[in-house]
């Protein structure tokens, strides 16, 4: 009897063992979460495995299709290390911007292959940045602009400038935050550059993936030179006397500090020659104490801190001379003695040309003539004046200043005084 007891216990503890195992058998679970963009070629993956079963497993990983919803390891895959359960995330990359995928885990245990969910994602379309040439360039300034259509991406524009001799330094541009799928100029003043420097640019778009790169342009900008300065028509020509106009092409990226003309008989004249200095710019300048019957040269000028530049020569010749033009006589009673007169005149004008001779003529009846009594008065100056001598007491005489130039001999009119009698 107590053996058939003990063998009811045996019989009872091998099925309660039987049951336990058969509980405890782990059986392989896992979920795929979600698929999540990271860049416009790329997305991070994520799956939770959840249990393992015993058996063993050969592969895992992620499977890619934009075609197949429920995608295979036929399609795209890409493996990750699994050791254990728990959470595995894996970035896919090389992916098609603007395109839907579909993606599911797969293991392959005992050469059984086992598909998680599937979840899908769309990549963005990536940012068309296109770069312009630069305009406006100037000794320190330009004004450098882009294209960007931000394809549906809130993003932020900047410009990346640089030269070549600091690094690169990013500005916003105008406008700086783009949205939607049009196209959209973008542009950037760039002030306080450095002259006669090479700069580079490009444009960089900004948001919650990778920058976007437009290509890069260049530019140099002018150096400070000189002026540049146009010698411009001769006008207003007479005998002694011109007006020249001129023009700054140019002020060499520098304040000007002068201009001018300058004027010779001969060639290529500078400021060591004839010239008038002016400290701000006329439109046009008046030449004067020229001689007529008389061929110039005539070029404008002008300076700046870097130095002093010439414009384009121009020539002219004065008009022909024209006779003098003579002042009245003129004395008083003191200058009148019973054998001599001392008479003074003016040269009004000396016709444009060299007074060659000057001087007075008298008669004690009639005009004077040069060819009748005269006295030479030998000196350049507007004003002259002589002693007439070896007159007789009381007296009646007439006098007339006379001066001759190459175009002929000009009288004054005609004076009238009386001697002294003798004492």
């Amino acid at each position: 009897m107590k053996a058939k007891y003990n063998l009811l216990f045996v019989v009872i503890l091998c099925c309660f063992s039987a049951c336990e195992n058969e509980s405890v058998k782990r059986i392989t679970k896992f979920k795929l979460n979600n698929a999540a963009v990271f860049d416009y070629d790329a997305a991070i993956i994520s799956v939770s495995v959840i249990d393992l079963s015993e058996q063993p497993f050969s592969d895992a990983g992620f499977c890619v299709s934009h075609l197949n919803t429920e995608p295979t390891i036929a399609d795209s895959k890409y493996k990750i290390r699994l050791l254990k359960k728990g959470t595995y995330t894996d970035t896919i990359q090389n992916l098609v911007q603007n395109t839907r995928y579909f993606t599911r885990f797969y293991l392959i245990e005992a050469g059984t292959v086992k598909y998680s969910n599937a979840v899908s994602f769309t990549l963005p379309q990536k940012p068309v940045l296109q770069i312009s040439l630069p305009e406006q360039i100037s000794y320190t300034s330009a004004i450098i602009s882009g294209v960007v259509n931000a394809n549906n991406n809130e993003s932020e524009v900047f410009f990346e400038v640089l030269n070549e001799n600091s690094p690169a330094i990013r500005f916003g541009a105008t406008p700086k935050s783009i949205t939607g799928n049009l196209e959209t100029t973008v542009n950037l003043q760039l002030n306080n550059l450095t002259e006669n420097t090479n700069y580079s640019y490009r444009l960089i778009l900004l948001n919650n993936m990778s920058p976007v790169y437009s290509e890069r342009r260049s530019f140099k900008t002018l150096k400070y030179s000189v002026p540049k300065i146009t010698t411009g028509i001769i006008n207003n020509i007479s005998q002694n006397s011109a007006s020249v106009t001129l023009t700054i092409d140019s002020d060499g990226g520098l304040e000007i500090l002068n201009t001018g003309v300058c004027w010779s008989v001969q060639p290529y004249p500078t400021q060591d020659d004839n010239n008038m200095l002016y400290s701000i710019m006329p439109i046009e300048m008046a030449i004067t104490d020229l001689r007529a019957e008389t061929t110039y040269y005539v070029r404008a000028y002008a300076s700046n801190s870097v130095g002093l530049a010439y414009g384009n020569q121009r020539s002219f010749t004065t008009k022909n001379a024209s006779m003098p033009s003579i002042s009245a006589p003129y004395f008083n009673d003191e200058n009148i003695t019973q054998t001599t007169a001392k008479i003074t005149c003016s040269v009004l004008s000396d016709g444009g040309a060299d007074i060659l001779e000057r001087g007075f003529c008298w008669s004690s009846s009639g005009l004077p003539l040069v060819t009748d009594n005269k006295v030479l008065i030998p000196n350049t100056q507007e004003l002259f004046e002589g002693t007439i001598q070896n007159l007789l007491p009381i007296t009646g005489y007439n006098v007339r200043a006379f001066a001759i130039n190459k175009a002929g001999l000009s009288y004054s009119t005609v004076k009238y005084f009386v001697t002294k009698p003798s004492k």
